[in-house]
């Protein structure tokens, strides 16, 4: 099973709590992906980190940003 963490501030994060969801292959029932569950502690953090990195993203050339 492949398992999917979130990507907070250039990290990859488990999930403030640790929950998790599971996708299943809708054909075989078997389990095929485990994604963190996050929460609105992490939708913020995910938030500042965005806010903190724009500034230096914008002064970018297009070619860069790529």
């Amino acid at each position: 099973m492949f398992d999917i963490k979130l990507l907070i501030d250039d990290e990859d994060r488990d999930a403030t709590g640790g929950a998790t969801f599971v996708r299943r292959d809708p054909v075989t029932g078997a389990d095929s992906t485990r994604a963190a569950a996050a929460t609105v502690a992490d939708a913020r953090a995910a938030a500042d980190a965005a806010a903190a990195a724009f500034p230096a993203w914008a002064a970018l050339g297009p070619g860069e940003r790529r």
